[in-house]
């Protein structure tokens, strides 16, 4: 079987060197059916339009998504949390009043302690009744 020297590409239809074909397994002779040079063009052109309807594709989908969506599809992950979805600290400051009146029954089981601690407790004691009459106004005030 004589060896082929050149092969004419299907897009450019120029004789060239089997050298400049890629080679391909499935062909009969080994090689692929474009030059390189024109496969070259024809991935970065099918590159691009791939590109292309991917965008559109996009801006479809932002489109159809609620305003709130739009505004905060593109920097999601750089945004900081808002307050109200902020993870609330573990401790006195970042819990309940019920909770923090819970704990200091609970401290006060264990009996006498450090005049320091009292007065902590007796710190605390008064936050938790002023958040408890501030709650209590804001519910009377919200059914006026």
């Amino acid at each position: 079987m004589a060896r082929i020297k050149k092969k004419t590409c299907k897009v450019c239809h120029e004789a060239k060197p089997i050298t400049e074909f890629r080679r391909h397994y499935k062909t009969a002779d080994g090689r692929f059916g474009l030059c390189s040079a024109c496969l070259i063009k024809r991935i970065a052109r099918n590159r691009r339009a791939a590109r292309r309807k991917e965008a559109e594709t996009k801006k479809a989908e932002v489109k159809e998504m609620p305003v709130g969506e739009q505004a905060r599809e593109p920097e999601a992950a750089e945004w900081p949390l808002k307050e109200a979805e902020a993870p609330v600290e573990h401790g006195m400051e970042g819990s309940s009043p019920a909770i923090q009146e819970h704990l200091i029954s609970e401290v006060e089981k264990l009996g006498d302690f450090s005049p320091t601690m009292k007065a902590l407790v007796d710190e605390i004691r008064h936050k938790v009744v002023q958040e408890m009459v501030g709650v209590i106004e804001c519910h009377f005030h919200a059914h006026d």
